[in-house]
């Protein structure tokens, strides 16, 4: 709607440079043509004069036209003369500008010279009065053109409006297709029927897509399960070498991150399927503290100190399950990357949460942060699609994570 409403203002701005360019040319046309009107009136009165002078002595002649002025000449050479020149008039106390014709003239044998002037009052007045006619038909347009292009603007561009806000609410999870009706403009009937049937197809991908990931995942665990019987099963046979267990750890930990990371794929895929549209407000505080009592044992173990400060009214709106494993993979990578009796400092406020911890090495590269499948520690149990998710689950819900280094700290931001 903005680059319409763009284009139609450049278009009505560019259309008034043009009259505003246009007003002073016509102006001057206007100018010129009446001058040269005015020089053809005082020479038409010059020979009317000169008529007159053969009959008629100056004197008379002067007094019944006080805009003519005959003296005895001096020189046959002096041309002929047309100008303008502000002459004062008492009657009006003010300086007039008028249009004077001088020439000689020779008249029963006498030389005479003569000057004629005609005021240019009327002339300005008419002319102002032309332009000021002109300015408002000007004007007039404009506002009609304003007024035709707004409403062509709103008639043809309705229907495309009403489209794109139909695609802006449309939910490929909820919706077969748009189902966009016909209007009168044959461009925007091809647009809605493309829409249309780019919709229904995008569905029925995404139930394919769908019905497939939950499919390969059902199929999985199956097997996944049965392996893991089978191993359970070998366990409990006798007598089992010491080559032989060893064997059998590996398989059960293989399984196990098979296991982790079909649940995991699946959960990335029902993320950007977007099928947690659900959302209640969630006390973070209680979140967190509820993962710390979780990670206790590890944080023993590793003898990492422990402090947090946490806002009791924080609260976001968000699903649950996607809350808890946002919060849980930040809270575990810390905890997992932090050195043998290091620290690990959590602030919570109401827009944010900080999670800072001591580093085994140097700062992790922000490039490679968030991609799918990029370990930064030596961890085997770690399958490196942890930050991925809570990247995944920020962009679903508009938060913002955020990574730093320093003092040899690692410190992830997260802001609500």
């Amino acid at each position: 709607m903005k680059l319409t409403h763009h284009i139609s203002i450049r278009y009505i701005g560019i259309t008034s440079v043009i009259i505003l360019f246009t007003i002073p040319i016509f102006y001057f046309i206007i100018l010129f043509v009446m001058m040269n009107s005015l020089d053809e009136t005082l020479l038409f009165q010059k020979q009317w004069i000169e008529k007159e002078l053969e009959t008629t002595s100056p004197e008379n002649f002067i007094s019944y036209n006080n805009d003519i002025f005959i003296t005895s000449g001096t020189s046959k050479n002096e041309k002929q003369r047309i100008f303008n020149q502000e002459i004062y008039i008492p009657e009006d106390n003010e300086f007039v500008t008028h249009r004077v014709l001088e020439f000689t003239t020779v008249a029963n044998g006498k030389l005479y010279h003569v000057r004629f002037q005609k005021s240019l009052v009327e002339t300005e007045d008419l002319l102002n009065s032309i332009i000021a006619i002109q300015s408002g038909i000007f004007i007039i347009l404009l506002i009609s053109l304003f007024c035709i292009n707004r409403n062509i603007k709103r008639k043809v561009w309705k229907p495309f409006y009403k489209t794109l806000t139909e695609l802006s609410n449309y939910r490929v999870d909820k919706q077969l297709s748009l189902d966009l009706q016909p209007c009168k403009i044959n461009e925007i009937n091809d647009l809605n029927k493309s829409v249309n049937e780019l919709t229904k197809r995008n569905h029925q991908l995404y139930i394919e897509q769908k019905e497939f990931t939950e499919n390969a995942s059902h199929e999985l665990q199956t097997p996944l399960a049965i392996m893991q019987s089978n191993i359970d099963l070998l366990l409990q046979t006798s007598p089992i070498t010491e080559e032989q267990a060893l064997i059998i750890e590996n398989l059960t930990e293989a399984n196990q991150r098979m296991n982790k990371l079909n649940k995991t794929l699946l959960l990335l895929t029902k993320i950007d399927n977007n099928q947690f549209p659900n959302k209640e407000p969630i006390n973070t505080r209680n979140v967190i503290l509820k993962l710390l009592s979780c990670y206790e044992d590890i944080s023993k173990q590793k003898n990492i100190t422990l402090s947090a400060c946490l806002d009791k009214e924080t609260a976001i709106y968000a699903d649950k399950t996607l809350a808890e494993i946002l919060l849980g993979n930040l809270l575990s990578n810390a905890i997992r990357h932090t050195t043998q009796n290091g620290m690990i400092e959590i602030e919570l406020k109401k827009e944010s949460l900080r999670i800072t911890n001591t580093a085994s090495g140097k700062a992790l590269d922000p490039e490679k942060l968030f991609k799918r499948f990029q370990k930064h520690g030596t961890n085997s149990h770690s399958i490196g699609l942890g930050l991925e998710i809570s990247k995944k689950i920020c962009n679903l819900y508009g938060y913002q994570i955020q990574y730093s280094f320093a003092n040899n700290l690692h410190c992830f931001t997260l802001i609500f």
